[in-house]
């Protein structure tokens, strides 16, 4: 499995900004995604040109593209959409380590969610950049929780 070049998750407000997150911040080259879904690699550009309008991008395309990139930009705004929470969840069996590890990760987790809250509210407001930075401690801490659940077994109401 292949990272994404985000480091942070990159909050999308259009379809069209999350594909451009796809096609020019994954570490897959555009051309190896073109090839992968067998397209030319000037679909991608257009797919992901934010001032193309009437450019359609093929719903059949999001899975495999995902798959390619790794890249969960347009799994994120379509989650966002709909108002649901969506992250990858680990498979396999997990040993002892494993588990303590998924703990102490939930509370290193909530500590740096708690942590941007408190100084967000400093001045007794959060600004937009605070709120984005607040939200994104608080996914990383539910995706670390679904990970721990999902290495103890538990399924329900997972999407897989």
């Amino acid at each position: 499995m292949r990272e994404s070049r985000e480091s942070e998750q990159v909050h999308t407000s259009t379809l069209r900004e999350a594909i451009y997150q796809m096609v020019h911040r994954s570490v897959i080259p555009a051309k190896a995604q073109a090839e992968f879904l067998g397209v030319s690699e000037s679909f991608l550009y257009n797919a992901a040109n934010t001032n193309l309008e009437d450019f359609r991008y093929p719903a059949r395309h999001v899975v495999p593209h995902t798959t390619c990139t790794q890249n969960l930009a347009l799994i994120r705004y379509f989650n966002e959409q709909v108002g649901i929470v969506g992250f990858r969840i680990p498979t396999g069996m997990a040993q002892p380590h494993d588990l303590r590890q998924g703990v102490l990760k939930i509370a290193k987790e909530l500590g740096e969610a708690a942590d941007s809250l408190e100084r967000g509210l400093k001045d007794a407001q959060l600004t937009e950049p605070e709120r984005a930075r607040v939200r994104k401690e608080l996914l990383d801490l539910m995706e670390a929780g679904a990970a721990l659940y999902a290495r103890l077994g538990g399924t329900a109401g997972v999407i897989r």
